[in-house]
């Protein structure tokens, strides 16, 4: 697909749905689940597989909730050497037991450990600036695997973001040799997300991604 027929494509998928906003409930389902279907590339994971790292993508308080939740459950059954979370700037909710409001970064370590995840085993991730969301997280997960000779991560996300995380993480680990596999929390996206989702995707497959070299 080259740029004029992404574009093309893009202009279809907002028209119809502007079209499925104002149509019967039955076909807004059904639109809804194409446009699904089109964002999700899911790995098969398996209980004792191992792995260097798994990370956490970024996102949402709520968002962010469904994948801790989903890395709690994974904790038991699979193996690694790491858990990694985006370092993300701001703070959230009051705390009575600190007496303050928590930081971003606090509130996310103490959401996974009560999951059941250790402290010492999560290490924060910084992302550089003048990269989009996904394709940052990428670089700075891979250039940290490079120093610490990691070569595997598992990456946890929302399920209609797995297509742009796998192709992104992917294209970024291959310089160092690296393999990723990609597993999703139980998120849900309303028609309009989904609709976003299939742009981006196509945004990163056809510009983002090849201007990585």
């Amino acid at each position: 697909m080259n740029k004029k027929t992404a574009a093309i494509f893009i202009c279809i998928l907002v028209g119809a749905g502007l079209i499925v906003q104002n149509a019967s409930a039955r076909l807004s389902d059904r639109f809804a689940g194409f446009m699904k279907e089109m964002t999700i590339s899911e790995d098969v994971i398996t209980e004792g597989s191992s792995f260097d790292v798994l990370y956490i993508l970024g996102g949402s308080p709520s968002s962010l909730r469904e994948k801790h939740a989903k890395v709690g459950r994974l904790s038991g059954k699979i193996e690694y050497k790491k858990i990694m979370i985006l370092d993300r700037p701001g703070i959230t909710e009051y705390s009575k037991e600190v007496g303050r409001n928590l930081t971003s970064n606090e509130w996310s370590v103490r959401e996974l450990e009560n999951q059941g995840i250790k402290k010492r085993d999560i290490e924060l991730v910084s992302t550089e600036k003048g990269y989009f969301g996904t394709l940052g997280e990428a670089r700075a997960v891979t250039e940290l695997m490079k120093v610490r000779g990691y070569r595997t991560a598992l990456l946890v996300t929302a399920p209609h973001h797995t297509a742009r995380v796998k192709r992104s993480f992917s294209r970024i680990l291959r310089e160092i040799n690296g393999e990723c596999f990609v597993t999703s929390s139980e998120e849900k996206a309303a028609i309009g997300e989904l609709l976003m989702e299939n742009i981006k995707l196509v945004v990163y497959t056809l510009i983002l991604l090849p201007a990585q070299g």
